[in-house]
């Protein structure tokens, strides 16, 4: 029990120093006045205006927002007919779009995320709106579990690059929430390419590699109230084979086990295991936020 007070204590005392957490998020005040989408028109609506409000708060010009824009929305009418009746699996397949912001590597998902950990009031009243259109068909659509793909050998993968300063947030036992989307894979080579183009991507300066393991409880297999309440397989994918389990934003993971490598390239990199919480609604809204995932 003391240990468990001292654990707690540590998270409150981190959370303070950062000042940020969910319970005070603008996405959680934003989150909470929007309704479930039911029309295409509100999709596209969300969409233009999350891209708008993104691009001029990061200083990009308006003409490059509306051609972003065209560019998902004609990707995502391609199938239009998968999503007529259940207009959120147009927004999983937006956020697995490869089309970047022009002049720049940022991909839609990136966008989304990026304005996440931003916070900004003006920005989150409309990326709420897309956000609860993602999360529909991780957190709402529920069947038999035979009919639900598990993680295999209850786990999931994420590869990724973790700047030096930030790898000291991550100790064992400590209890965090991430704020963004966290997409992770089913397939370890997979998250492992992930890390690879990372890896070369960041140069100035290189940062380490890292692979994220994250646990789910293996009675999910079989029992729907064991089952993590806040991930699934995205379905409705424009990158076939990916496998990709998607936890919502905000989602909580205690970290159980931190392997450092003394080469953390995308060969050797840093290892840190993670467990999944089972719901997020029945964790504290003020644990400290993951500076990096």
């Amino acid at each position: 029990k003391a240990e468990e007070a001292a654990k707690k204590t540590e998270e409150a005392s981190l959370a303070k120093k950062n000042h940020k957490t969910f319970a005070k998020s603008n996405f959680k005040k934003a989150y909470k006045k929007t309704e479930a989408l039911k029309y295409q028109h509100e999709l596209f609506s969300a969409l233009l205006n999350a891209i708008k409000a993104f691009a001029k708060s990061s200083n990009k010009p308006s003409d490059e927002a509306d051609r972003f824009f065209k560019a998902l929305e004609k990707e995502t009418l391609e199938y239009k007919d998968e999503f007529l009746d259940e207009v959120q699996r147009g927004a999983q397949r937006l956020w697995t779009s490869t089309k970047t912001f022009p002049g720049t590597s940022l991909e839609f998902c990136s966008l989304i995320n990026e304005a996440i950990r931003r916070d900004e009031a003006a920005v989150m009243e409309h990326v709420a709106v897309l956000a609860r259109g993602i999360n529909a068909l991780c957190v709402a659509r529920r069947g038999a579990p035979e009919d639900m793909p598990f993680p295999p050998d209850n786990r999931v993968y994420r590869g990724a690059v973790l700047p030096e300063e930030h790898l000291s947030f991550f100790r064992v036992g400590l209890k965090y929430r991430v704020p963004g989307f966290l997409a992770t894979s089913f397939q370890r080579n997979k998250s492992i390419a992930f890390c690879q183009r990372a890896w070369h991507q960041n140069t100035s300066p290189r940062h380490p590699g890292v692979l994220w393991i994250v646990d789910v409880d293996p009675e999910g297999k079989t029992n729907p109230v064991k089952l993590c309440q806040h991930a699934n397989l995205v379905q409705h994918s424009n990158v076939p084979g990916e496998k990709e389990y998607l936890f919502v934003p905000y989602s909580v993971f205690t970290v159980l086990e931190v392997e450092l490598s003394v080469n953390p390239d995308y060969n050797t990199p840093h290892v840190i295991r993670l467990q999944a919480a089972h719901d997020n609604l029945l964790e504290p809204e003020h644990l400290p936020l993951a500076p990096w995932y």
